[in-house]
């Protein structure tokens, strides 16, 4: 007589049940492998899978343990234990499921940070900011594909004739998968957007500066994750809805379109106030910096040859240095000196000349025949002047990122009024 099995009755039931080993593996959220296995005694069903088998089935996880039916008794009451058991092993295996698609998609997260790693490393260490961004574009490529294996793989199949109230938890648990998924592309899009200076500013053999890198990087960064918020609000979302890839009860309808109507109004608010600010800023970065220009201006030439000749030295010997005549008859004898003629063509005067340490020289020759007074930006007073713009302009990014936090605020408070 042939001996009993766990393996030999699951065969013989799903047969009965006209059902494929396909068919079985997907109810069970496992490989059609694994169950031929099962059916060939190679190994046997984890615990926690008896109960949902028994369930689909028809029968008791005594009978299937036992390899067989059990007819001696009415098992009215028995099936409906175990169908109550059931229920708790499949919200068992869906829980289980759902964790583990979020441990997967922690590999994709680590896997972004170490593309931040390998361009903060080719930039800084290497010098190459192109390098860095074609490394972390490679990670970012890998996550993508990744996520959408691991998420293809993870999804739950929907059985039709199944009960309605199990295909509304399926649906809910493809949904948190699903999010995930989304969640992880726009981050990426996020971490996309801040190699991006690397690939666009870059100077070869040098690398891009850090500040300038997270500062443009940042700012990218937060557009990206802005847009991929509308995007995902206005289309994707209703898109994946449509296709039944989401599922929301209606009250989650309700709240959706509630947050959304918010979300405009807040925009019409505040991007308005914001796009004046920034508009504001862009003007004083781009046209202010004349007004921060401090021109020394000389109403002789003997002043304008003194002052010049003070730049040349304390670039030279710093402003604490006592400089002697014999150092200045070598800064003649090694450096141009620039003959300044009238309008005559006659020669006036002559000054030792350094262009590192002047920006700009103004001659009056256009209305004056001696071309008196002569005004000269030197190159510090340059510095400062783009120092007070640029301070300037840092109020005003400061008064941007405000406005953005009073946005959020805004529309946080207004979700919090929704009932």
């Amino acid at each position: 007589m042939e001996k009993k099995t766990i393996g030999k009755f699951i065969a013989v039931l799903r047969k009965a049940n006209g059902m494929t080993q396909k068919e079985l593996a997907d109810k069970l959220l496992v490989s059609d492998k694994t169950v031929s296995r099962w059916e060939r005694d190679e190994n046997t069903p984890d615990l926690y899978l008896i109960p949902v088998i028994a369930d689909i089935f028809g029968i008791t996880s005594d009978e299937l343990l036992r390899g067989e039916k059990d007819t001696s008794k009415s098992m009215k009451s028995v099936e409906s234990k175990s169908t109550v058991k059931s229920d708790k092993q499949f919200k068992f295996l869906l829980h289980k499921q759902y964790k583990e698609y979020k441990t997967k998609s922690m590999v994709s997260l680590l896997l972004l940070a170490l593309g931040l790693i390998f361009a903060t490393i080719s930039n800084e260490v290497f010098t190459s900011g192109l390098l860095g961004f074609l490394l972390g574009l490679l990670c970012i490529v890998v996550v993508i594909f990744f996520q959408h294996l691991i998420k293809e793989d993870q999804l739950i199949l929907i059985d039709e004739e199944e009960v309605d109230y199990r295909i509304e938890e399926i649906r809910k648990v493809n949904t948190k998968i699903t999010l995930i998924e989304l969640y992880v592309i726009f981050i990426t899009l996020a971490v996309f957007a801040f190699l991006l200076p690397l690939g666009i500013y870059s100077v070869a053999y040098t690398g891009l500066e850090t500040g300038v890198w997270f500062l443009f990087g940042t700012m990218y960064a937060l557009t990206a994750l802005f847009v991929s918020y509308i995007v995902y609000s206005f289309y994707i979302k209703k898109k994946l809805y449509t296709r039944e890839d989401l599922y929301f009860t209606q009250e989650e309808i309700h709240k959706d379109q509630y947050s959304n109507s918010i979300f405009i109004k807040t925009c019409k608010i505040f991007g308005s106030i914001l796009m004046i600010t920034f508009a504001i800023n862009m003007g004083i970065y781009n046209f202010s910096l004349p007004l921060f220009k401090e021109y020394q201006e000389f109403d002789t030439y003997h002043e304008f040859k003194s002052y010049m000749e003070s730049l040349v030295i304390e670039e030279y010997f710093g402003t604490k240095q006592e400089v002697t005549d014999e150092w200045l008859r070598i800064l003649y004898e090694d450096m141009s000196v620039t003959i300044v003629e009238d309008g005559k063509g006659n020669a006036v005067t002559s000054y030792l000349d350094d262009p590192s340490v002047y920006e700009e020289i103004i001659f009056s020759f256009d209305t004056s025949e001696d071309g008196l007074p002569i005004r000269v930006l030197s190159t510090n007073a340059l510095m400062q002047a783009y120092t007070m713009r640029n301070t300037f302009t840092l109020f005003g990014w400061i008064l941007c990122g405000v406005e953005v936090v009073g946005a959020i605020i805004y529309y946080i408070l207004n979700m919090r009024k929704y009932k």
